[in-house]
């Protein structure tokens, strides 16, 4: 049960007693005295990820397919439509 309550609040957290969770529903204004230089928001952090992950899956199941956008989107079990929409987002190219 530690381990579990260490990756949700490690000993060494940043937060103190006076840090009050936020429930995503708080309008949020400029960045405070807190916010560190350089750091991205939550946002555009899972934003990147995503973007980083959608494009690295679809070059590799689109090399596995050799190309074909129809077996490419089979073997990820998605919605062709969908593949084309990825595909664009990220300009990647089917051939």
């Amino acid at each position: 049960m530690r381990a579990a309550i260490d990756v949700v609040a490690p000993p060494q957290s940043d937060l103190t007693t006076g840090d009050k969770p936020r429930s995503g529903h708080e309008m949020t204004g400029p960045p405070d005295d807190d916010h560190k230089p350089g750091r991205l928001s939550y946002s555009d952090a899972r934003r990147r990820v995503l973007d980083d992950f959608e494009r690295s899956y679809v070059t590799e199941i689109l090399t596995e397919a050799r190309g074909n956008v129809a077996r490419a989107a089979r073997l990820g079990q998605m919605d062709r439509t969908y593949l084309i929409k990825l595909i664009r987002r990220h300009g990647l190219s089917a051939g």
